[in-house]
């Protein structure tokens, strides 16, 4: 009976070792989660301000050519779209 009961202490003493192991993982992993969850923070706050500078830019040149900038713009991605969209009919009608 001694021995039995040695045996399973052995094994919850494991076990509690095993269960150590798993927190400390656990904590680890969400630490360097945290730290990668600030890091997409900045970069997403970063990427704003760049998308904000960017944009009041485009605004200046575009009130500098009077307007021309923006349609120029609008007509390439009109022709874009256009160019796209025939490559994807193109695709989808050879499947």
């Amino acid at each position: 009976m001694a021995e039995k009961r040695a045996a399973a202490n052995s094994d919850l003493a494991h076990q509690l070792e095993l269960c150590k192991r798993a927190l400390i993982d656990s904590e680890r992993g969400r630490s360097e989660a945290l730290l990668e969850n600030q890091r997409l923070h900045r970069s997403k706050a970063e990427l704003v301000r760049l998308n904000v500078r960017v944009a009041q830019g485009f605004e200046v040149l575009d009130e500098q050519s009077q307007g021309r900038l923006r349609q120029v713009v609008e007509e390439a991605c009109d022709e874009l779209t256009a160019f796209v969209d025939r490559l994807v009919e193109g695709r989808t009608g050879e499947a």
